[in-house]
């Protein structure tokens, strides 16, 4: 795959006047080798028993490359002929030699896989399948390329034993319980474990008269880097309940990742480290929580039918480990909180104990005399508007406890509808793009909200304080679609008339232009400010509203 980039701005439009003109050219290439291999054997034992077995293989070799080219300074009249087809005709590497308007790269990873699995079902009541991976990436460190991921999963169709063969209300009951463990590579650079080299800096050399580039260490080298691995644990039922006019199913599992990859500040000795930071496995962290879908018919008599389903489920997180006796990260800081003057301010602290994705934050108490926000002071007197004053605390996650979902179907006759709920609940935003828009002193400059007005002339540069906080919860309407079925005759077999939309309406107590925001967020993305785990910013897209007006025809 070829990815071709190329910009070019004239010299007469404002900002690239006296530039006269910019261009670059930008390749990238990806050639991404795939080979797989399996094989599969399956023996019966009787008539009710069952072995499966499957054996395989795979290669996967990705080669990143690419370069970037660019000029400007064109000489007059140049550009309007030539734009970034003819970069040699720009004058910068003239007019400021020196400077490097050419680069390129290269990355290679290889990726290999042995895994197997087998599958054992006796009597049509219990099934055992076990899988073992032994997964190779050249990620890792010499010492620990290959990582071996093992899981087993076992179910019991507690219905079909003879205690309660014959029960009409329960019709179905499967236990399913399971264990297993996962590699995860994504997120490592390619070359992450390996002392790299680049100019770092320039020296003067009395022989040639000229600076040239010096080089040294910019990551160093950690052999020992491996897998970040996560083991799952989970149980859960299977059921059906009256001739399967309800069915669903009920799970509660308990993760945790261990190894969790994260860059650590290390203190060059010129003997272990070089460079200032290393890639090291260090992080824990715990994911907890229960799924259930139930649904069915909930009535159907004569020529009504009304069929719905609930699916939900529960989360909790915590942050278990991020140092050890080697590397030490005791708070990491995240979610940057942005605004006119501000800068390095953060409203999350990755800490052990706590969930990912936690408001600490100060206290809103008011304004003071200069129009500045006051909070409440660490040693519980005076309010104070210093910020190393203040007192934080924590105010809420950015991640949902509850996220559910309806879904309805109903029918009468020939008319048909559809709608689905979805929701959120438990979650905070911090409205970081409303705090932007609330400052009198910008009124000439931006576009500011109606609310600006109640706040102090004064107020000029904002502040993070849990006067920006707000709920996340919401109810929106997903999808919904009202349908008849036009009787027909003849070679016209079936005629249908539908009208629907998506994004019908939003409950929601949330200020800002949707509740729902992207929830990411990885021990690797925290390091990474700014987030987006409960952060709004100046980048959410207002999803659309649609409406669809169609017929179904078939001869």
């Amino acid at each position: 795959e070829n990815i071709v980039n190329s910009q070019a701005y004239n010299g007469t439009i404002l900002g690239y006047t006296n530039n006269q003109g910019s261009a670059t050219r930008k390749l990238d290439q990806i050639n991404n080798k795939l080979l797989e291999l399996t094989e599969q054997y399956k023996k019966n034992f009787g008539t009710n028993h069952n072995l499966t077995v499957l054996g395989g293989y795979s290669y996967q070799d990705n080669i990143e490359d690419g370069f970037l080219a660019s000029n400007k300074d064109f000489i007059a009249g140049s550009y309007s002929i030539t734009g970034y087809n003819r970069l040699s005709l720009g004058r910068a590497a003239l007019l400021q030699p020196g400077q490097n308007y050419a680069t390129s790269y290269k990355e290679k990873t290889t990726l290999i896989s042995f895994f197997g699995r087998a599958t054992v079902n006796f009597s049509e009541k219990y099934n055992v399948t076990a899988t073992l991976r032994q997964d190779g990436s050249s990620k890792f460190g010499a010492n620990n390329k290959w990582g071996t991921f093992p899981s087993v999963a076992a179910g019991w169709i507690i219905s079909n034993e003879g205690f309660l063969s014959g029960k009409s209300t329960l019709n179905y009951l499967k236990l399913r319980v399971g264990w297993g463990q996962t590699g995860n590579s994504e997120g490592l650079k390619p070359y992450n474990s390996l002392l790299l080299y680049d100019q770092t800096s320039t020296y003067y050399d009395g022989q040639r008269g000229d600076f040239l580039p010096g080089y040294g260490a910019v990551q160093n080298a950690n052999p020992d880097l491996r897998w970040e691995v996560l083991t799952q644990v989970n149980i859960g039922f299977d059921f059906e309940l009256f001739d399967g006019a309800i069915n669903g199913t009920l799970e509660a599992y308990d993760k945790k990742t261990t190894d969790m990859l994260y860059v650590y500040n290390v203190a060059p000795d010129g003997v272990n480290y070089f460079a200032t930071t290393i890639t090291s496995n260090v992080g824990e962290m715990s994911n907890q929580g229960i799924e259930l879908s139930l649904g069915g018919d909930l009535i159907s008599s004569g020529d009504f039918r009304w069929n719905a389903r609930l699916i939900g489920w529960v989360y909790k997180n915590e942050m278990v480990k991020l140092s050890n006796n080697e590397f030490g990260a005791p708070t990491i800081f995240y979610n940057a909180f942005g605004g006119r003057g501000l800068g390095g301010i953060y409203a999350s602290q990755l800490r052990e104990g706590r969930p990912l994705g936690e408001f600490t934050i100060p206290h809103f108490v008011g304004f003071d005399a200069n129009g500045d926000i006051l909070m409440d002071a660490k040693d519980g007197g005076a309010p104070t508007n210093d910020a190393s004053l203040t007192r934080l605390y924590d105010a809420g996650i950015g991640i949902p406890k509850l996220t559910a979902s309806l879904i309805n179907s109903f029918t009468y006759k020939n008319f048909d509808l559809t709608f689905q709920l979805r929701a959120m609940f438990g979650n905070k935003i911090i409205n970081n793009l409303r705090s932007n828009f609330a400052l009198p002193g910008s009124i000439l400059e931006n576009n500011m909200l109606t609310e600006v007005a109640d706040y102090p002339i004064e107020y000029s540069t904002p502040r993070l304080s849990d006067l920006w906080l707000e709920s996340g919860s919401f109810v929106r309407l997903d999808n919904w679609q009202i349908g008849y079925n036009i009787p027909v005759k003849g070679v016209l077999q079936n005629a249908r008339i539908y009208v629907g939309g998506n994004n019908l309406f939003v409950i929601t107590d949330y200020k800002g232009v949707d509740p729902e925001l992207e929830v990411k967020g990885d021990l690797a993305e925290a390091a990474q400010a700014p987030n987006s785990i409960g952060m709004d910013y100046s980048n959410i897209y207002p999803k659309t509203r649609t409406f669809q007006l169609g017929l179904n025809l078939t001869f």
